[in-house]
């Protein structure tokens, strides 16, 4: 929403411009912004930000960005203390067999604390029919509200 309104507030008065040369500009912003995604999902690097607002690095493994998964979605509700992924799967998934629904994935969790303390957690496969490329799974970890709302970080690796 804060996107949308930043786009229409740049743009020239309505007046000024028609419906052609707006769609035009819109259409650059677009292509830009995809540009700086592709960017940031290329690179090499494992950290990301914070989530604005939200104070919590995410850490992701290896095998999370891009091969045999790349996250699609990551979201920690601080008030129920739930972590949710949504994983893509891109090439042939090693060690099937561990992925059961219902039961525990092979993915961990490991939150940090700023003063260095570290909790891990295994996430629990909710969702996921096929683990063919392309296919997606929906993972979930429950903590306690107060342990997700003191994390300063959040480490998601394949479990070995």
């Amino acid at each position: 929403m804060m996107m949308l309104t930043w786009a229409l507030g740049s743009m020239p008065a309505a007046a000024e411009q028609t419906a052609a040369e707006r769609i035009e500009l819109l259409e650059a912003k677009l292509r830009a912004l995809t540009e700086r995604v592709a960017a940031l999902e290329a690179s090499p690097g494992n950290a990301a930000a914070p989530e604005p607002g939200g104070g919590i690095a995410w850490v992701l493994g290896d095998d999370l960005r891009g091969r045999p998964f790349r996250i699609a979605h990551k979201a920690l509700d601080l008030d129920d203390g739930r972590v949710e992924l949504l994983l893509q799967i891109t090439e042939p998934v090693p060690s099937a067999e561990r992925w059961i629904a219902g039961g525990p994935a092979p993915i961990r969790l490991t939150l940090r604390t700023p003063d260095g303390s570290e909790r891990r957690f295994y996430m629990t496969l909710l969702r996921g029919r096929s683990l063919e490329p392309g296919g997606h799974l929906h993972l979930l970890a429950e903590l306690e509200p107060a342990l997700a709302a003191g994390a300063s970080q959040i480490v998601v690796e394949h479990a070995d």
